[in-house]
């Protein structure tokens, strides 16, 4: 078709298609009303190539039941081991607490004529108590407070105590882990109250205990109450061999001693005199 003149200012439109026998190649050329079309076989082919196909993999139901299956007994052989890790961090966090507690006494006994702190038991309430753990007082007023370095943290609680979990309740919960052995305490209603000085073998004498859950309904640890009703129990949490039911004697719980180190003892070493009896 001929083409007609038109003004300067073109619109060009080409497109090329492939069929069998020959390729059309069409050019138009928008130059007023004007149209040029252009039939030809010399181009290049331009045949486009087919597209390749894809393969979709997946697994198949076997193979994701085997999968499961390995990460189900990892799984199984994993949380045991992080369980025990965790019990140990925690253990050890736990001793850290005694040793300040049990310095902080020793820090106490130097201020006060080697006089140790009141055992904050349910009966009345001083200013000597060494821990005042009522509601309606405040930690911080305890007697061994100010002798526990700023920013140590709640140290009058082990990190594996659960404080909601107090099946002994006397007069109200119990909210920290931590007793004082009641032979050691200056209450004014005791008799043969001692002093730092006459302390036979500091270094094996339990001056506070981390109690049992089932027996912390005060800050007094009486450690002469052993087979009775009100027994306290050395609290064996951090113990992963410790179950209920068992023969408790080789079950283990964290101590301070009288010269201001900690460690773990058994229950049965827990209910030797020897061992918390502060005159023998």
């Amino acid at each position: 078709m001929p083409a007609t003149a038109g003004p300067s200012s073109a619109l060009i439109c080409r497109a090329r298609a492939h069929s069998a026998d020959a390729l059309l190649y069409w050019e138009v050329v928008l130059r007023g009303a004007s149209l040029r079309i252009i039939s030809t076989s010399n181009l290049p082919d331009m045949t486009i190539a087919p597209m390749p196909r894809r393969h979709i993999c997946a697994f198949t139901l076997v193979e994701l039941l085997v999968v499961i299956g390995i990460i189900a007994l990892l799984i199984s052989i994993l949380l045991p081991a992080l369980g025990r890790a965790r019990e140990q961090a925690n253990s050890v966090k736990c001793l850290s607490n005694l040793r300040q507690l049990g310095t902080a006494m020793v820090m106490y006994t130097n201020d006060h004529k080697g006089r140790y702190p009141f055992h904050a038991d349910i009966s009345a309430q001083f200013a000597e108590d060494w821990i005042h753990w009522q509601a309606a007082r405040s930690i911080e007023d305890s007697a061994i407070a100010k002798y526990i370095p700023p920013g140590s943290g709640d140290v009058f609680r082990c990190p594996s105590d659960d404080p909601s979990s107090r099946p002994r309740v006397l007069t109200e919960p119990y909210r920290y882990s931590y007793t004082l052995n009641m032979l050691f305490a200056s209450n004014p209603n005791l008799t043969n109250r001692i002093t730092y000085a006459v302390v036979r073998n500091a270094s094996q004498k339990v001056l506070l205990f981390e109690e049992d859950q089932k027996s912390l309904d005060d800050g007094n640890f009486h450690p002469t109450l052993t087979g009775g009703t009100y027994e306290n129990y050395l609290g064996v949490r951090h113990d992963t061999q410790a179950k209920p039911g068992v023969a408790d004697d080789g079950f283990k719980g964290n101590v301070a001693f009288a010269d201001g180190h900690g460690e773990a003892i058994t229950r049965k070493q827990s209910r030797d005199a020897m061992q918390y009896d502060p005159r023998k």
